[in-house]
């Protein structure tokens, strides 16, 4: 994993922009997340992806860009009371752009940043995929064929909607303008009060990159 601060070097203005477009932010049919959601503005995307490969020295191919809102009522509604997950793809990275507290924007808040579970049973911190690059190896290390272990990963993920079988082994606390990448295979969610504010205005944003590209050997996600 990787914790950068600072992210953007003009987060208001980055967010200004976003909560302009207030119309645009909408919650499709089926949606597995709480909030509303927009695609972005693709001039400030790119922005962000030059930044990280300037800073990660790497080429990226971005599968998925949105911006998401959610309230602490979009949290409380029962569906989205607990649901660790994993997110289908490589790479996923996480800028923080809510403000908590305008008066301390740098301030860090622990209960609304991201939490990194165990399940409890198999000790498992993650779920990888076919698309994953360590996915064959992971079968190798755990002695398993691919129906074998697609069976053990619907065994945990029958759990994911279950606090009970879980425990937070790391925390990120929430800090405006704070990216996370990691390993979208590790199982995860937002903390343990989960969202903040009212409205788009208030709640907690943050951009969403889904990313393919390999960083095995650049450091320990």
């Amino acid at each position: 994993m990787m914790v950068i601060d600072d992210f953007h070097p003009d987060p208001h203005a980055v967010r200004a922009r976003y909560l302009a477009h207030a119309d645009a932010f909408e919650r499709p049919d089926g949606a597995r997340y709480p909030g509303r959601q927009f695609e972005g503005i693709p001039e400030l995307r790119d922005g962000t992806v030059s930044r990280l490969e300037a800073l990660l020295d790497r080429r990226l191919a971005i599968r998925n860009h949105a911006v998401r809102v959610a309230t602490a009522a979009d949290y409380a509604r029962d569906d989205f009371s607990y649901t660790v997950h994993l997110d289908f793809t490589p790479y996923t990275a996480i800028v923080y752009l809510g403000l908590v507290d305008e008066a301390r924007p740098d301030a860090e808040h622990p209960e609304y940043g991201t939490c990194f579970y165990e399940h409890v049973e198999t000790g498992e911190r993650r779920i990888w995929t076919r698309r994953d690059p360590d996915y064959e190896e992971q079968l190798r290390a755990r002695g398993l064929g691919a129906a074998e272990y697609e069976a053990y990963k619907e065994r945990i993920s029958r759990d994911f909607f279950r606090p009970e079988r879980w425990r937070v082994y790391e925390r990120i606390p929430y800090k405006f303008n704070r990216m996370v990448l990691q390993d979208a295979s590790r199982l995860y969610h937002s903390g343990p009060d989960r969202s903040f504010g009212v409205d788009l205005a208030t709640g907690r944003m943050t951009e969403n990159f889904f990313l393919r590209f390999d960083l095995r050997g650049l450091f320990e996600l």
